[in-house]
């Protein structure tokens, strides 16, 4: 066993802190090595004081970003502000303020400088922006709910998986039959925030069109030509991309989901809204990339469910046409932290589950589907894109 200088390895850490790391694979190494260490070093009550606690920290992010306080800090990087700013803005009380400033300062979320005063950080920053904010009320006002609820649902189904969208514990916490998409589409504003948060949410991961070779595909498309259909595309930001990475390129964009989704959708230049039911067959015959399907994590766990979803979809296609399922793929051992709680996050909300490879071949082989390849494209989480076509 090497033995470690402690406190020279403290002084070392602490300078890391103000340190950028270009190489962005070395900052995630050095992020999980400390992050385990941290988790190695905690005595059980530390242990037990941050499980019990950890859902203080939506909690009061969300009063924090109905304050103001992220925004008002972010405003003017270059300055700090005392507790009776913060106070004086959102007409609340100093003393209360500065409480909640104190818990911000203490996990992360705001930079405490003594005397009163606080100053942003790159997370203060981060919070700030309006499709964090909206990630805040949606997790806040949506998703803490049903997570609070898996104990009791888990418990009367006796612990079996959920097997549809308007049967997990989202309904059992918002006392509803909706999905959860249907119910945001009826509180208002809340479908849009849902929208603004999952594209805010990618950025900085990479897209599957960093690596796909979509352009050997459209080689020879016409304007008539149906490139790419996303099934299921909400606000329609693959197909944005695609437009953006390809612009001279001929042929149809098609963006398909159901009419309550358009109802929250600008018009897109270059891009055909058209409503489809996943249920249905697919309409669009020939497209040379079939759809980016999400949904086969994102609100399906059940495989019968998601093969008919496939199966609807394989008349449409002919020789030249593949299915992107831009998904993450977990890895059979040792998932990090954060797909493992997103996985637990879409079985509370959605009756949904990330899958690791084998199971993906599974699913597609059922389906009457061979894998074509597997390609991972970002570093930070087992974001991948499955191709597949008919067998």
């Amino acid at each position: 066993m090497i033995k470690v200088n402690v406190q020279k390895l403290i002084s070392q850490l602490q300078a890391v802190k103000d340190q950028h790391i270009p190489d962005e694979a070395l900052r995630k190494q050095l992020y999980d090595a400390t992050r385990e260490v941290g988790l190695a070093l905690e005595t059980p009550r530390e242990g037990v004081e941050r499980i019990f606690y950890a859902p203080l920290q939506l909690v009061m992010a969300k009063v924090a970003s109905d304050m103001g306080i992220f925004e008002l800090l972010a405003a003017n990087e270059e300055s700090s502000k005392s507790t009776f700013e913060f106070a004086d803005v959102a007409g609340a009380d100093p003393v209360l303020t500065h409480r909640i400033l104190r818990y911000l300062a203490s996990v992360g979320m705001v930079k405490e400088l003594g005397d009163e005063r606080f100053a942003p950080n790159d997370l203060t920053k981060t919070l700030s922006i309006p499709g964090n904010k909206a990630g805040i009320d949606v997790s806040a006002i949506a998703h803490l709910p049903a997570w609070a609820k898996l104990p009791e649902f888990l418990a009367r189904t006796k612990y079996q998986n959920p097997v549809g969208v308007q049967e997990c514990p989202f309904q059992l916490a918002h006392n509803t039959d909706q999905s959860m998409l249907g119910w945001l589409t009826n509180q208002e504003g809340m479908i849009m925030k849902y929208f603004q948060w999952l594209a805010e949410s990618q950025k900085g991961l990479g897209t599957w069109l960093d690596i796909f070779p979509a352009k050997d595909l459209f080689q020879g498309s016409k304007k008539d030509t149906p490139l790419f259909v996303d099934v299921d595309g909400g606000l329609g930001h693959q197909c944005i991309a695609l437009r953006a990475k390809y612009p001279k390129t001929h042929g149809r964009v098609i963006l398909q989901d159901l009419p309550h989704i358009f109802q929250q959708v600008i018009p897109l230049k270059r891009v055909e809204v058209m409503e489809h039911d996943l249920d249905n067959e697919q309409p669009v015959k020939g497209a040379s990339i079939s759809l980016s399907i999400t949904t086969l994590s994102g609100q399906l766990i059940l495989n019968r469910k998601c093969i008919d979803i496939l199966r609807n979809i394989i008349p449409a296609m002919d020789e030249r046409s593949v299915i992107v399922i831009d998904a993450m793929v977990l890895p059979n051992q040792g998932t990090d932290w954060q797909s493992a709680q997103h996985d637990m996050h879409l079985m509370a909300c959605m009756a949904g589950m990330e899958r690791g490879v084998e199971q993906w071949y599974v699913l597609l082989d059922a389906a009457g589907l061979k894998v074509q390849d597997v390609q991972a494209y970002a570093s930070a989480l087992p974001k991948s894109i499955i191709m597949a076509v008919p067998k």
